[in-house]
């Protein structure tokens, strides 16, 4: 039987359908722009001290914020009418050696073909290739059921040094977006401090940003007036638990330029990729990998004094999240989370866990077309390995400890005899109390017992307030316990607190329904809010085995 053959030709059809690409928004479209304008950052052709600027414009008509076009420049190595033709309008395969040369962060070629028809429409590529006099305007066209088919013009030397002028180069790119679907930006898209717009992208670029060799530049030209803003990078503050220096407390001092803003471990790390059971040799690449704890928001006093500073992970409870930061050529692909909530207890002791992973430029990482994700199996098989490895290291071995132990913990920290235990008294029991109140007015019923609230606190004013420990997730059944509380006091009392690793949205939901019926506060406090996770817990437990030893 003869096999029939068949040269298939992609048409346009497929390039049109990337306007539903999945980047999630449209900053993540213009992300995917930004990257190809980092390509060949350390071409030998461009000067040592090269600042690579991009410049993106959005030209917004009759006075509003929403644009009809965007021009995205850069300054960059340019490209040739034969990359233009063969690698930008028509999806091909990037070869390896390419990526590794010019950098980059995908090896798809989809990049142009997406990010263009999701925001609107391809308008015109103006490029030159650096060392090359040959300049040139061109555009796609995309007829329904047709190929794709190339437009171009030569231009002047002044004709390009005129369309590249926001970036006053020789050499670079400008790619032009038409009829943007402005469905796609969010009504507060310019103001950073309503989305996510600039901080994903600060935060995408910050090492480049940083370094002094990137420069990224919004403009937006209304009708009647130009906005711009210049990007400064995300930035991220450690908390090295095994520093103590308090220099920045010190006038002219910043804590980012103390010991406790360093690093637990850099080293390398050895990631074995996913394999089958039959194969019997893994491979396994070397990762730069650089860990240590965030800054966390319980740290008060430091995080006022840093002020308003636009962090990595947007604010400071989030980053109490164990997150996996992953780089290639120094851009931020993507993080992945170790958990899904600062407040889920199965990984407390893992709390504030911040690492850096840097991917080797010749590794395929398995990202989907939009670059806005990563493959979950090789998510779940980079979890499973980095999570021991980093339980290896003093800070966040897994513990076992029992509840009886997180109460010692929370007595501790209410005895502390300085503007922190101050802080922690108020917190938790709802005005200014010193140490000695607490050793004469707080009782612990050690035993396990429901009817009964663990820490009770009664002073001569007759000021009540019941305190019950949780070393969980609080739940619904709390809430029954507190009412009884509530109940077997006659509603006579002032505060009642639950200290927990977390609440469920029923608990707070009804604590807020409580607050607006009764006289008494019905108060949540997170562990993390009074510095208690799992290394205090077992910190006091030791000391506290230290003292029975001794009067043994």
């Amino acid at each position: 039987m003869a096999i029939n053959k068949k040269n298939l030709v992609i048409t346009s059809d497929v390039y049109k359908s990337f306007k539903g690409a999945g980047y999630g928004a449209a900053y993540n479209a213009l992300e995917d722009a930004v990257d190809n304008c980092f390509i060949g950052l350390d071409d030998p052709r461009l000067p040592e001290d090269h600042v690579r600027e991009v410049v993106i414009e959005f030209f917004a008509p009759n006075g509003t914020t929403m644009p009809d076009t965007i021009k995205i420049y850069d300054n960059g190595i340019g490209m040739s009418k034969d990359t233009v033709a063969t690698k930008l309008y028509v999806t091909t395969a990037v070869d390896s050696k390419t990526k590794i040369v010019n950098g980059g962060t995908s090896r798809w070629g989809l990049g142009y073909n997406q990010f263009t028809n999701y925001l609107g429409e391809p308008g015109r590529v103006v490029t030159n290739e650096i060392g090359l006099n040959d300049g040139f305007e061109s555009s796609v066209v995309y007829n329904d059921g047709e190929v794709p088919r190339m437009e171009d013009v030569d231009l002047t030397e002044e004709q390009f040094q005129y369309e590249l002028s926001p970036v006053n180069s020789t050499h670079g790119t400008m790619v032009e977006i038409t009829n943007v679907n402005t469905s796609k930006f969010v009504k507060e898209w310019w103001n950073p401090t309503k989305n996510t717009w600039y901080r994903s992208m600060q935060a995408r670029y910050n090492r480049l940003l940083k370094s002094g060799r990137v420069k990224i530049t919004w403009r937006l030209h209304k009708s009647n007036k130009t906005l711009e803003r210049i990007l400064q990078p995300a930035e991220f503050f450690l908390n090295n638990r095994d520093v103590q220096d308090d220099s920045w407390k010190q006038p002219g001092v910043g804590y980012e330029d103390t010991q406790n803003n360093t690093w637990n471990v850099i080293t390398k790390w050895g990631y074995e990729d996913y394999l089958d059971d039959n194969q019997l040799v893994p491979k396994t690449t070397d990762f730069d990998v650089k860990f240590g704890r965030h800054l966390s928001a319980i740290e008060q006093e430091i995080t006022t004094s840093l002020g308003n500073r636009n962090l990595i992970t947007r604010k400071y409870a989030p980053s109490a999240i164990p997150t996996l930061y992953v780089y290639q050529n120094d851009i931020l692909l993507g993080t992945i989370q170790l958990k899904k909530s600062e407040r889920d207890g199965g990984l407390a002791h893992l709390n504030g866990l911040f690492v850096e992973i840097d991917v080797p430029k010749d590794y395929v990482i398995p990202t989907n077309t939009t670059k806005n994700g990563f493959d979950k199996a090789w998510q779940d098989e980079l979890k499973r390995q980095i999570k021991p490895w980093v339980e290896t290291h003093k800070g966040f071995e897994p513990s076992d400890v029992k509840e009886t132990q997180w109460h010692d913990a929370f007595d501790e920290q209410m005895r502390i005899d300085d503007i922190v235990g101050d802080a922690f008294r108020k917190l938790v029991y709802g005005k200014d109390i010193s140490v000695e109140d607490i050793e004469e007015n707080q009782s612990h019923e050690k035993q396990n017992i429901s009817s009964i609230p663990d820490f009770t606190y009664e002073d001569d004013d007759n000021y009540v307030a019941l305190v019950e420990i949780k070393d969980e997730i609080a739940d619904t059944a709390v809430i029954s316990q507190v009412a009884r509380y509530y109940m077997n006091r006659g509603g006579k009392v002032d505060r009642i607190v639950v200290v927990a690793r977390g609440f469920k949205d029923s608990v707070n939901n009804e604590f807020k329904a409580w607050n607006k019926e009764f006289d008494t506060e019905f108060v949540c406090v997170d562990f993390s809010k009074l510095q208690i996770d799992e290394n205090k817990v077992q910190e006091v437990a030791k000391k506290n085995q230290t003292k029975k030893m001794k009067k043994m």
